[in-house]
């Protein structure tokens, strides 16, 4: 009963009610710090040492980690004005804190449990299938497309790049940076106009369903959809561009480790499998594979064959970002919400596209893609966006990147 009791204790510690959350500050953030260096042991014991020796240590950490993971997640918030969660201006920032700290509980079972060590893939790409080499036109195929596996970056030995290629890359890689600001500024101001959004004004806002009452009406919703996604994607690349541009410009990074970008213009998928593997973001792929591919493709492929253990390999890593999204978005949610499965639900019917995509190809032996493939992709996409966005839109109508005209009217007023 007392360990049962210290259990319930120590859970409570880490996952108190929502409105009991504090803010971060110089006194609480070492617990984001305690779990890094957590999961930093485990895996400088799993490279230094031998893995089997040290696999009971390694093991012993992961409820240590998943304890502060959580407890960073839950019990704390980031606010960029001192005002309380959801006024607070900082639920983007919040979002990630969350989803991250699901992702860390990943990475504390991967490097916890796994008995041996990870190896460093070659320089040097799948080689991709050309059917025209092969006589075949071009959009006949009946090849099924693997889920790549290929991490850019993993290059054994590391090539040099001179300062002038670097520099070079730097550049190139900052070029669209104006136009994604530009982009990013407008969509916000668009959201902070109340014939758009109805919520603008409101610094917790509500449910993506009101907006029905606005100009656009019944279109309003996926509208407000498409203009959190993009905003998504501006901002991420803008972060991206200048973290990556930093390290390479001035540290001598390799380029080669922050290729490709943060998103590859996802709006300009031509199919769903496209989108989710090649356009998209890549940075949560390792938990959602560690976690729900590599485990299960194995065992499945032994019994029911390749394609099937591609199936619920693919099934499973979307399960897992199900997860991952799930228990990340409730540390932005008010009473942390974890019986809505709507943000789950978005993820775990994706894979229901891919299929039914990979269904055409085996049936007609035409890939989707083109014009057609491109509206089939954007409209599976808004009309399943809602799931994702309605559950987490509260305290997302304030923007955490300052806009162009914020920054203008502050220079004049110290003046």
């Amino acid at each position: 009963m007392a360990l049962s009791k210290a259990a319930y204790d120590l859970v409570r510690w880490a996952v108190p009610d929502f409105h009991d959350k504090t803010p971060y500050d110089s006194s609480n953030v070492w617990t984001l710090a305690a779990l890094i260096l957590i999961i930093g042991i485990q895996i400088h014991l799993l490279l230094r040492y031998n893995p089997s020796t040290t696999l009971p240590l390694r093991a012993s950490l992961i409820p240590v980690a998943t304890i502060f993971a959580l407890k960073g997640a839950y019990a704390h918030y980031y606010t960029d004005t001192g005002a309380d969660q959801l006024n607070g201006r900082g639920q983007h920032v919040n979002i990630a804190i969350g989803c991250g700290a699901m992702c860390m509980i990943i990475w504390t079972f991967r490097w916890g449990l796994v008995g041996q060590r990870p190896r460093l893939k070659v320089a040097q790409k799948p080689a991709e299938s050309n059917a025209k080499s092969a006589g075949v036109p071009d959009r006949k195929t009946s090849a099924v497309e693997e889920l790549p596996l290929y991490f850019p970056a993993w290059h054994q030995p590391v090539p040099f790049f001179t300062l002038r290629q670097r520099w070079r890359w730097v550049l190139r890689t900052l070029a669209p940076v104006p136009l994604y600001y530009l982009v990013y500024d407008a969509i916000f101001t668009l959201i902070g106009d109340d014939r758009f959004n109805v919520h603008a004004g409101s610094a917790t806002g509500g449910s993506i369903w009101a907006c029905r009452q606005g100009f656009f009406g019944a279109a309003g919703p996926y509208l407000m959809c498409a203009a959190y996604g993009i905003t998504f994607t501006c901002s991420m690349y803008l972060q991206h561009a200048a973290v990556a541009s930093i390290a390479v410009g001035l540290f001598g990074d390799p380029p080669l480790r922050w290729d490709p970008p943060a998103f590859r213009q996802p709006w300009l998928s031509t199919s769903v499998h496209q989108f989710w593997s090649k356009r998209w973001h890549q940075y949560l792929r390792f938990s959602f594979l560690a976690a729900g591919f590599w485990p299960v493709q194995p065992l499945v492929q032994g019994m029911l064959g390749r394609r099937a253990a591609y199936a619920v390999g693919t099934f499973g890593a979307f399960l897992a970002s199900a997860a991952v999204h799930h228990f990340g978005s409730a540390a932005v949610t008010p009473g942390h919400n974890l019986g809505n499965l709507e943000v789950a639900m978005f993820f775990i019917i994706q894979p229901l596209a891919i299929f039914g995509e990979q269904l055409w190809q085996h049936c007609t032996g035409y890939r989707v893609r083109g014009f057609f493939g491109w509206l089939w992709t954007m409209t599976w996409m808004l009309a399943t966006a809602p799931l994702l966005f309605d559950s987490i839109s509260f305290g997302l109508t304030q923007h955490y990147l300052p806009r162009a005209l914020d920054w203008w009217d502050d220079f004049n007023a110290t003046k």
